[in-house]
Order: structure tokens, then C-alpha cells, then sequence
């Protein structure tokens, strides 16, 4: 089998040994080394299969594989190496759907929800979107439960998940939606207890959204009540 030359500048190129069938270590090394290159953040699909098909035919996913490649959101490549592999690839689309959320890849998401017909991926996934504050991806996965879903799923945003979130400097934007997206009847968490998390570590913003939020909600009771009193 002839070797097979990569260019990896104008000015550099490195030949690989040449592959013989009986050299399994080889093999094994560069199903390797392919379970690496997947994983990393500028992967892509094309080159994935020219390495398969000229560098490494033996290639094995690692159980992980999948996983990984969602920290990075490449939708492509997921889609690839589940059509491609199916029966020896390790597909679990919670794990998917968790780095998904984490890491703020609504694309996959969509494409989480769209492949997996069993749609169990729990209350783990929408506070992995809440602590890194992907406002976004929270929206999204509350609209797809319409269907009276949605409440349940609101109920478990936790209160250490919506802290995580206040702590990092986005977290205006998920203590923001969370007041005004979400009905009073869906915020779980006391008004007071988003304070103390404000206060605790130190965002006058977001304590300056709460005030503001709280006089709000005053003002509404006072006109409620005025417009109560008037229609007796």
C-alpha cells in the first residue's frame, strides 16, 4: 500500500508509514488518534472521512465519542458519526443534550430533539442551560413542553443552578428572563432568596434588577387593588 503524504504548511509535509493489513497495533493507534482529532474544537466532517478512508479504515468510536464532540456543538459531525456508525457508535442523547445546554449550542439542540423520539432528557439538561445563562437554549426547551410540560420542567430549576448563574457575570440575562418570561406561579424561587444570591456574591446589577422588579410588582398590587375597590 502506497503511503500517504498530509501537507501541514506551504513549507512542511510529513509522510506517513504505509499501512500493511496485518499491522494491527498501527491500526489501533490511529483509530486513536482519529477519536482525537473528533473531540477537538475545529473538527469538521470532510476531513473525518478522508482520514477514514485513506489514513485508518479500522476505526472504532470511542464510548464517549459523541459526548464530546457535542462540548464543540458540531452538528455535522454528530450526525455523521451516528449515521455512519449506528451499530457500534455509543449514542446517548442525554449526555449530548447536557454538553449541548452547557456549552450554548442551540443548533444541537434542535437537533437532539429532532433525532430522539424518546425525549428524556430530564430536568439535568435545562439547569446545565441556567447556569451558564444560554437564555436561548432555557426558551427553547420550555416551548417544546406546550403541552403542559412546561411547568413541570420550570419547577426544577433549582435554586444552587439559578446561583451558579447569578455568580457568573451572564447571569442577569437568566435572573432577567426567569422574572419576566416566567409567570409568578412558575418562579419557585423567592424573589428574596434571588437577592440573597445577588448580595452574596456581589452583582449590584442584578440586586438592581430585583429592586426594581419587587416595586414593580408593588405598583401592581396597589393599582389591582384600587381598581378593586372602585368596581364594589
Amino acid at each position: 500500500m502506497s503511503s500517504l503524504s498530509l501537507s501541514l504548511s506551504s513549507t512542511t509535509t510529513t509522510t506517513l508509514p504505509p499501512l500493511t493489513t496485518d499491522d494491527y497495533t498501527i491500526k489501533v493507534i490511529r483509530s486513536k488518534a482519529i477519536n482525537r482529532y473528533c473531540k477537538h474544537r475545529n473538527a469538521n466532517f470532510q476531513t473525518f472521512l478522508h482520514l477514514v478512508q485513506y489514513w485508518s479504515t479500522m476505526f472504532s468510536p470511542d464510548t464517549d465519542l459523541l459526548s464530546e464532540v457535542a462540548r464543540s456543538g458540531n452538528v455535522e459531525l454528530i450526525n455523521g458519526l451516528i449515521k455512519g456508525y449506528r451499530g457500534s457508535i455509543h449514542i446517548n442523547y442525554k449526555d449530548i443534550m447536557d454538553n449541548a445546554c452547557y456549552y450554548g449550542h442551540l443548533d444541537l439542540v434542535r437537533y437532539c430533539y429532532t433525532n430522539n423520539t424518546i425525549k428524556e432528557f430530564g430536568p439535568n439538561s435545562l439547569n446545565c442551560a441556567v447556569i451558564m445563562g444560554h437564555v436561548n437554549i432555557v426558551r427553547f426547551i420550555l416551548d417544546q413542553h406546550l403541552d403542559g410540560g412546561q411547568q413541570n420542567l420550570l419547577h426544577k430549576i433549582t435554586s444552587s443552578s439559578m446561583e451558579r448563574a447569578i455568580e457568573r457575570n451572564n447571569g442577569i440575562a437568566m435572573v432577567h428572563f426567569y422574572l419576566y418570561d416566567c409567570t409568578t406561579d412558575q418562579q419557585t424561587i423567592p424573589i428574596d432568596d434571588l437577592c440573597k444570591m445577588a448580595t452574596k456574591h456581589s452583582k449590584l446589577d442584578i440586586q438592581q434588577l430585583l429592586d426594581h422588579y419587587k416595586l414593580e410588582q408593588q405598583q401592581q398590587q396597589l393599582l389591582s387593588s384600587s381598581s378593586s375597590s372602585l368596581l364594589k
